[in-house]
C-alpha cells in the first residue's frame, strides 16, 4: 500500500494537463435591413407617361406612334414611344405610351392639351 500511496503522490506532484475549452464562436454579424422606402421614394422611381392608344400588334402600335407624333408634335416634343404589352383574354395587345415626362402632374397637363385636340390621353406609369 505504501507503494501505491507513493505512486499517487508522485502523480499528483507532476504536471497537470488541463484541456482548455475553446470559447464559443462569436455570433454572426447582424445584417442591417435596408431602409424602408417612403411613398415619395417609391413614386420617384416610377416614371410617368401618356397612354395614347392600344393596339393588337407592336407593329401597329409603332405605326400609330408615327401618326400621333406627326399630328401632335408640339405637345409630344421629344417624348419617346414605349410599347407596353398587356393581356386581353388570351391575346397580347400593346399600350402605346409616350414618355417619360417629368411628373404625374406634367402628364396630366400634357394629356389636357392632347384631349383639347381630340386625342385620347391618360396619365400612366411607365
Amino acid at each position: 500500500m505504501a507503494r501505491e500511496k507513493a505512486a499517487l503522490e508522485a502523480a499528483l506532484r507532476g504536471p497537470v494537463i488541463v484541456e482548455a475549452i475553446p470559447p464559443p464562436p462569436p455570433p454572426p454579424p447582424k445584417k442591417e435591413a435596408p431602409p424602408e422606402k417612403t411613398k415619395d421614394q417609391s413614386k420617384q422611381k416610377k416614371a410617368s407617361g401618356l397612354l395614347l392608344a392600344s393596339y393588337t400588334t407592336k407593329a401597329a402600335a409603332a405605326e400609330g406612334w408615327a401618326e400621333i407624333k406627326k399630328q401632335h408634335t408640339a405637345v409630344l416634343g421629344s417624348l419617346q414611344p414605349h410599347y407596353k404589352p398587356f393581356k386581353s383574354g388570351n391575346e397580347t395587345h400593346y399600350h402605346l405610351v409616350a414618355g417619360p415626362v417629368a411628373s404625374r402632374n406634367a402628364a396630366v397637363t400634357l394629356c389636357g392639351k392632347l384631349k383639347n385636340n381630340n386625342q385620347f390621353c391618360q396619365p400612366m406609369t411607365l
